[in-house]
C-alpha cells in the first residue's frame, strides 16, 4: 500500500476549515485535478454518505465513489473507495487547532 501525506496550516479557526473542506460543492476548488464531486446519498456529510468524485488528468477521466466512514467535526473525516477494481483508496483528513488557526493533515492510501 503506498501512503500520500500532505499537511498545511491555515490561518482560520478549525471549525471553520473544517465546515469548507468537508462541504462537497468545495472540494473543486482546493483539490487539483477534480473535475466534479456531488453528494448523492442526501443532503449531509455523515457516516454511510456517498460522494462520487470524478479526476480529470492526461486527457482522461478516473471516477471514483467514496463512502464516509468517519465524520467527527471538527477533527477527523475518513472515505473509503472500493468501486475501481485497479485501485481501492483510504481517504482521511484529520484537522488540529494550531497556533490561533488549524492544521489540516491529508492521508491518502492507495493499494
Amino acid at each position: 500500500m503506498d501512503r500520500l501525506n500532505v499537511s498545511i496550516d491555515i490561518g482560520s479557526p478549525v471549525r471553520e476549515v473544517f465546515s469548507y473542506v468537508t462541504e462537497q460543492r468545495n472540494y473543486t476548488s482546493w483539490c487539483p485535478g477534480l473535475s466534479s464531486c456531488e453528494l448523492t446519498s442526501g443532503g449531509l456529510m455523515e457516516v454511510a454518505a456517498t460522494k462520487p468524485m470524478t479526476r480529470s488528468e492526461m486527457g482522461m477521466n478516473f471516477n471514483w465513489e467514496f463512502v464516509c466512514h468517519e465524520h467527527d467535526p471538527p477533527s477527523r473525516m475518513v472515505r473509503h473507495s472500493d468501486n475501481d477494481h485497479r485501485m481501492r483508496m483510504i481517504d482521511m483528513l484529520d484537522f488540529a487547532e494550531e497556533s490561533g488557526g488549524a492544521r489540516v493533515v491529508h492521508h491518502l492510501d492507495m493499494e
